[in-house]
């Protein structure tokens, strides 16, 4: 529960930065920022695998976390214009904090098991 948080909390932070805070995702800095962004929502992913109902939630943020670690290696040695840096941390940042927050607060009817 507490990962599925962080990685909410991760997602709207990246959200944030991609829409209000535009000179932090356009700096240099950025691919420093967002390589660590990327790891450490790989790491809770890989931790919250474990401890969901369903590990498909946590799946789905490890690929968007992967994904941007993968995006910010791609900007340290190939010019990316800035509106794709934008778009590429904004769509991440979103879709790690819907899974998450999703995964957060799926708590299935007594009835049902994880293999219906």
């Amino acid at each position: 529960m507490a990962s599925n948080i962080a990685r909410t909390i991760l997602g709207l932070l990246l959200v944030y930065a991609s829409v209000l805070d535009q000179h932090l995702v356009l700096a240099p800095a950025w691919t420093w920022l967002g390589s660590s962004a990327g790891l450490i929502v790989i790491a809770l992913s890989l931790w919250s695998r474990s401890l969901d109902y369903h590990p498909w939630h946590a799946n789905t943020t490890l690929t968007m976390g992967v994904f941007l670690l993968a995006a910010t290696l791609i900007e340290r040695f190939v010019a990316t214009p800035s509106a794709a840096v934008t778009w590429i941390v904004f769509w991440t940042g979103l879709l790690i904090a819907f899974f998450a927050l999703w995964a957060a607060l799926y708590h299935p009817a007594a009835g049902v098991t994880a293999e219906e």
